[in-house]
């Protein structure tokens, strides 16, 4: 094509030929053909498959969206729009269906084809099977693959320069750093602030942990001053909810990048979710805060946010749910169950007569187990709840009459749950 337009920008009589309408929609269409593929596929040779050896870019890898996504993952279905001949937009990966896809930046509709589609593989009423010989490369990460023996694509080591496939979590209700007993309060005293900050950030360099999923978050605590940079400066990636009333905030904190950032509404209780690369895998974290409470006005809202949030990552195949599930203690099997059917395995156990550890919160209304970290598609290691136990307290059994003896010795009204989760 760059052949044909530099013969006709040459041509003397090319004013003339502009003029004819049939070759004015030619060349436009061509010029058109020649915009989408230099952004969607850096090449204007619109007549030559690659070679093998070349990595095709594609803007997106998602593992949400599905061509045939069931009736019961509203979520992610897809539509597609295939009314015109191709389309142009972000090319995408979806890993459920294991094809290449393209999505319009301005409708968000989806087609199977777009110009040089081919170059990407064979097509389908799916979308675009990548080339078993082919190696592509994810322009939003820099993440490479090759392609599987069932045309699926499998990475090629990790962005963050190693195949490590593990990575060190903690899940943690800071209750708004004021041990639960405030959600407004703000400091005036600046040493005060600074001695707390200071405590807070000790503890989270001790933990060591790669992601840090917090709720009961709030930004600031004292004006002119913000607790991302205070306490969790450490990590280079951060995202915040931007509704922190009412013990409503949550927080990701981050040693890898954490991309397609959403804040989820539960109904009252809140969440927020991104995707994270390990060792080359995609996996969704979210952290969330379920209601705590169950009543005649609100009817049953725990179990609904309980529902909803087991039922949006059913169809997903990565997955870290971290938070305060305030799971009810007179029904904690059957909320539990919800998770264990929609395929996660949890940290803290949260079937049986006792808690695997001591429990993360005192309190007679909810769960041993309130504090969790939930994982589907990966195993879960190393598993520990950091805690000081004031004198003549036992962490087994909590007293909640208790609760100023506990707050005297730690940070939050709720303990920091730490592991390591491992993908294959």
């Amino acid at each position: 094509m760059t052949t044909i337009l530099k013969k006709l920008v040459s041509c003397s009589s090319f004013g003339r030929l502009l003029r004819e309408e049939r070759t004015t929609l030619i060349i436009i269409k061509l010029l058109a053909m020649g915009i989408v593929a230099g952004t969607m596929w850096g090449c204007t040779d619109s007549n030559k498959t690659p070679d093998p050896g070349r990595e095709l870019e594609f803007s997106r890898y998602d593992i949400e969206h599905s061509v045939a996504a069931p009736p019961s993952d509203k979520i992610g279905q897809i539509k597609l729009n295939t009314d015109r001949e191709w389309i142009g937009g972000e090319i995408i990966y979806s890993e459920r269906d294991g094809r290449f896809l393209v999505r319009d930046r301005h409708d968000g509709s989806w087609n199977t084809t777009w110009a040089y589609a081919f170059a990407y593989g064979t097509f389908s009423h799916k979308g675009i099977r990548p080339h078993q010989s082919a190696t592509y490369i994810c322009r939003e990460t820099g993440q490479k693959y090759t392609v599987g023996s069932d045309g699926e694509l499998k990475p090629v080591g990790s962005v963050q320069g190693g195949s490590e496939k593990e990575i060190r979590v903690v899940s943690w209700n800071v209750g708004c750093f004021t041990k639960g007993t405030d959600a407004e309060l703000k400091f005036t005293d600046i040493n005060a602030y600074e001695a707390l900050c200071k405590e807070f950030a000790e503890l989270t360099w001790q933990m060591g942990a790669d992601l840090a999923g917090i709720c009961e978050y709030r930004p600031t605590i004292f004006d002119g001053r913000n607790i991302s940079s205070d306490i969790f400066g450490c990590y280079p990636f951060a995202c915040e909810t931007t509704d922190a009333d009412n013990y409503h905030g949550n927080a990701l904190f981050s040693t890898l990048a954490i991309r397609n950032v959403r804040s989820l509404n539960l109904g009252i209780g809140t969440a927020l979710e991104g995707d994270i690369l390990i060792g080359g895998t995609t996996v969704k974290v979210c952290i969330c805060h379920a209601t705590w409470w169950k009543n005649r006005i609100d009817s049953d809202a725990n179990w609904r946010e309980l529902k909803a949030l087991a039922e949006r990552y059913r169809h997903i195949r990565n997955v870290i749910l971290m938070g305060d599930f305030n799971v009810m203690r007179d029904r904690q099997d059957r909320s539990w169950n919800l998770f264990a059917d929609a395929g996660f395995i949890a940290a803290n156990r949260a079937t049986g007569d006792s808690p695997l550890l001591p429990t993360t919160y005192s309190n007679v209304l909810v769960s041993d187990a309130a504090d969790n970290i939930l994982v589907k598609g990966g195993r879960i290691a190393n598993f520990e709840i950091i805690q000081s136990t004031p004198e003549g307290c036992d962490p087994l059994t909590p007293n909640p009459a208790d609760k100023a003896k506990w707050d005297s010795v730690n940070l939050s009204d709720h303990f920091p749950l730490v592991c390591t989760v491992v993908f294959p």
